[in-house]
């Protein structure tokens, strides 16, 4: 049962002294050790906090001396490096997998390639020679899926120039308010400072068409999308990634939303919430592969029923980092 709390106690727990004292913790704390727990404060998001509690005397009675401190943020940066590091065993997986059935496919494709020439030669039935025609179809395309795949696990080469973000998100606002759509509402809240960073632009602009389809197709009766841009300092703890200045690009919409389950999925590649034949589920996939091969990072929060928004962070070019401007 709680005897004493200081005022970051009354921050931490969202309650003020007098409702602390007289509560009981409700957890099992051993002197000397550390716990975790989840606490949800009044009106606010739940945090994540860490508990280390030394022996003492409270009023001449033995007591447990609690420090509370909250540790949401470092949960946070270690569940996106876990991320991470998951989507590159799915990247090295992939590689291989890739590589050996493009080889599987170029056989099938050789000879198939063989049989039609003979069949051109002999008189076969209509049914065969459309067999054999949806059946190259079929591998040309499991051949370009299988590229995309490779080009997400085993990236190539980019045509890295320092490309200004913000200049390029302007210049194809037309472009992307014809891809989503009258039923849309595009805006853009792009920041006053330059955003210098180094990326292949056809790249960086398939990334933006990509993730633009996909908050048109999260929105089938229309809604609103925004594209917004910041310079941030990276300390090491928030992201993943060395420190230093990035760019921060967001894209947001209010559409269906997803899951904490799927938003954790949504990277991977051939997932999809698409209905079959809609979606392969490498669109995002290689929005991460992009900006992964770029040297930054991605992030997605998403809630059902309220929309998502999609965080690129591509590292600022050297004589572009000071952000005290």
């Amino acid at each position: 049962m709680v005897q004493f709390a200081n005022p970051a106690a009354e921050h931490l727990f969202g309650r003020s002294a007098n409702d602390l004292v007289g509560m009981p913790l409700g957890i099992p704390l051993i002197a000397g050790e550390a716990t975790e727990i989840s606490i949800s404060r009044p009106g606010t998001s739940q945090i994540e906090a860490e508990l280390c509690a030394i022996e003492t005397m409270w009023k001449r009675h033995p007591a447990l001396l609690v420090n509370v401190r909250d540790i949401s943020q470092r949960k946070l940066a270690e569940e996106r490096l876990r991320h991470a590091q998951k989507m590159e065993a799915i990247g090295r997986l992939t590689a291989g997998l890739s590589h050996d059935f493009n080889n599987l496919l170029m056989i099938i494709l050789g000879n198939l390639g063989v049989i039609e020439q003979e069949s051109a030669a002999l008189d076969v039935t209509p049914r065969l020679r459309n067999a054999i025609l949806h059946g190259r179809e079929g591998a040309q395309r499991a051949a370009v899926l299988t590229r995309q795949l490779l080009d997400f696990a085993r990236p190539k080469p980019l045509a890295d120039h320092n490309i200004e973000i913000n200049e390029i998100l302007s210049k194809m606002t037309l472009t992307l308010k014809s891809i989503v759509g009258e039923n849309v509402k595009l805006t853009s809240k792009l920041c006053d400072r330059q955003l210098i960073v180094k990326a292949d632009l056809a790249e960086f602009e398939s990334t933006v068409l990509n993730l633009a389809l996909n908050a048109k197709d999260a929105m089938p009766r229309g809604g609103q999308l925004d594209f917004k841009t910041k310079a941030i300092h990276n300390d090491g703890r928030h992201l993943p990634l060395p420190t230093g200045g990035y760019a921060e690009i967001c894209v947001s919409d209010d559409g269906i939303g997803m899951s904490k389950e799927t938003a954790a999925r949504a990277f991977e590649p051939f997932f999809t919430t698409k209905e079959m034949g809609q979606g392969t589920g490498l669109g995002l996939s290689q929005v991460f592969g992009f900006v992964r091969q770029s040297g930054g990072h991605a992030v997605i929060e998403s809630t059902p029923g309220q929309g998502t928004s999609v965080f690129l962070y591509l590292p600022l070019c050297i004589a572009n980092q000071d952000l005290s401007a």
